[in-house]
């Protein structure tokens, strides 16, 4: 499963927890962390954490430093087969800034597999049909102006973020799923290009609608399930359970026989 998450509902989340149960929740916008001395983790909200650890989900710990945060966490119930790696994001600066991309191994049916949680670049700057200071400006030419050069911005990171995430994807030596929010629907640039090698679990087997943004009214698909060539996709949804401002993307995937 893949969710954005940052401003859930409690009961929500938890009945999404129970009634999906994948065997990988991959997370994006939510921050979690181990505090020492025991370790324990903590963040999330007050629902994320307790949701999952209490039905049997583990955290992978990041390698060196287990103390420090991820934003793009993954919870699973497999058998870890080592840390987990902050590939991109935070604290790091530059390209990164805004988004992250973490990586976590596991054992599975007597393999390893690398699963992915992104969060690309969001838009930023000036909306002009939202208020500011009190007032909208949804008839100045200026902010229409500023606005749509915040815009092209915003589509140039994320062009680059998908070049380095492909990079990286490239050079993976274990079969892999990507889970994540792209911010980007499967008509932009950088979706093409990252998920051009890779299998789109909705778009090849997807039932329903497939929009998960906004959650009220998903018109827009922008969070995916994407998979190496090593996966069968056998299913994926949207789920309807509206416990954030997205909605979760549930995918079923099978190993193939090793040739």
């Amino acid at each position: 499963m893949s969710f954005n998450a940052p401003g859930f509902s409690g009961r929500a989340f938890e009945r999404l927890v129970t009634e999906a149960r994948p065997h990988v929740f991959a997370l994006q916008e939510v921050t979690v962390q181990a505090t020492p001395p025991s370790g324990q983790v903590q963040g999330g909200g007050l629902v994320v954490v307790p949701a999952l650890l209490g039905r049997g989900y583990g955290l992978s710990r990041l390698a060196g430093d287990a103390y420090a945060p991820v934003r793009e966490p993954i919870f699973s119930l497999l058998e870890p087969a080592g840390p987990a790696q902050l590939v991109a994001g935070y604290p790091q600066e530059g390209l990164w800034r805004s988004g992250g991309i973490t990586r976590s191994l596991y054992h599975w049916q007597g393999r390893v597999i690398a699963v992915y949680s992104v969060h690309m670049h969001s838009f930023s700057g000036e909306r002009p049909w939202k208020r500011v200071g009190g007032e909208r400006h949804v008839f100045s030419l200026s902010a229409w102006y500023r606005a749509l050069r915040s815009y092209r911005a915003d589509f140039r990171i994320r062009a680059e973020q998908a070049r380095e995430f492909r990079r990286v994807l490239e050079s993976e030596p274990h079969p892999f799923i990507v889970c994540g929010d792209l911010n980007s629907t499967p008509y932009h640039w950088a979706y093409a290009h990252l998920a051009a090698p890779l299998q789109d679990a909705f778009k090849g087997a997807g039932s329903g609608w497939g929009g998960t943004y906004h959650a009220r009214l998903p018109l827009v698909r922008i969070d995916y399930v994407l998979a190496s060539k090593e996966w069968e996709v056998r299913a994926a949804r949207v789920d309807k359970n509206v416990a954030s401002d997205h909605r979760p993307l549930v995918a079923e995937l099978a190993l193939r026989p090793q040739e």
